[in-house]
């Protein structure tokens, strides 16, 4: 009886160990955001509709992993009154996506699937009376050749895309929905980062369009899924094996 029921205890240990190995930590097509609210009092999110630019975000992210403004627009106003980007720091960089910039506070993270198609994307829901969202999303693209991949984006309002820390499609604005072209890019064979920054900044609609022709899988947040893992893992030897070290001490005794 005993025999039966060891074997059956390593055939457990054998799938836990290969599923733990195996599995995904999610599935293809998603990307982890990280949500902020931006206060509506904030400098970059109370000016008035409309304006779009393509060419005022620098080519690479900055020291921080943040969109850079580029040099042309730092400290130039687009109308009147407003500057085309007020939250940055000394590096350029564009703080909405920081707490670090006393407009954001810090809201939620969570796992979005591909493609996105947000409509009203509203802190409450409804409208962005009391705030509005901005986001950034990451993810990885594993490929196992050189592979070209397709971009398709449309923003209400900022959208800025990165491959690799390298900018693909500079959606800048406030502005209504509309599409911007498809951005295509050639990638080699193995893993690349993507990283799509949104913002909202002008109290009317919040949209969002995005898709990848090929998956974006999201990244595990470190140490969570093998944790679990490695616990579920032990409490199945320990479950099993347990009751060994007893019988052997029964058998000492006797």
């Amino acid at each position: 009886m005993r025999g039966w029921k060891q074997t059956l205890c390593m055939i457990a240990l054998g799938v836990a160990v290969t599923m733990g190995i195996a599995a995904p930590a999610f599935a293809d097509s998603t990307m982890l955001g990280t949500y902020y609210v931006l206060s509506p009092g904030d400098p970059d999110a109370s000016g008035p509709c409309c304006w779009t630019r393509n060419d005022v975000i620098q080519p690479k992210l900055g020291p921080d992993g943040l969109p850079v403004i580029a040099s042309s627009v730092a400290g130039v106003q687009w109308t009147p009154g407003h500057l085309y980007f007020s939250d940055v720091n000394a590096s350029g960089e564009i703080l909405w996506w920081s707490t670090i910039n006393a407009g954001s506070t810090f809201a939620k993270t969570e796992i979005d699937s591909l493609p996105f198609g947000f409509t009203n994307l509203f802190p409450n829901g409804t409208d962005d009376a009391h705030g509005s969202f901005v986001a950034d999303w990451t993810g990885t693209i594993n490929l196992g050749a050189d592979t070209s991949v397709t971009f398709n984006v449309a923003s209400d309002d900022d959208a800025f895309l990165f491959v690799d820390g390298n900018l693909v499609i500079d959606d800048a604005g406030i502005h209504a929905l509309v599409p911007v072209p498809p951005a295509t890019i050639d990638l080699g064979p193995g893993s690349h980062t993507v990283n799509l920054f949104y913002a909202d900044r002008e109290p009317v609609r919040a949209d969002l369009s995005f898709s990848s022709s090929v998956p974006i899988s999201a990244s595990t947040p470190e140490g969570s899924a093998g944790g679990l893992m490695a616990l579920g893992i032990a409490l199945l030897f320990g479950a099993c094996w347990l009751r060994k070290p007893a019988r052997l001490a029964r058998s000492s005794r006797a």
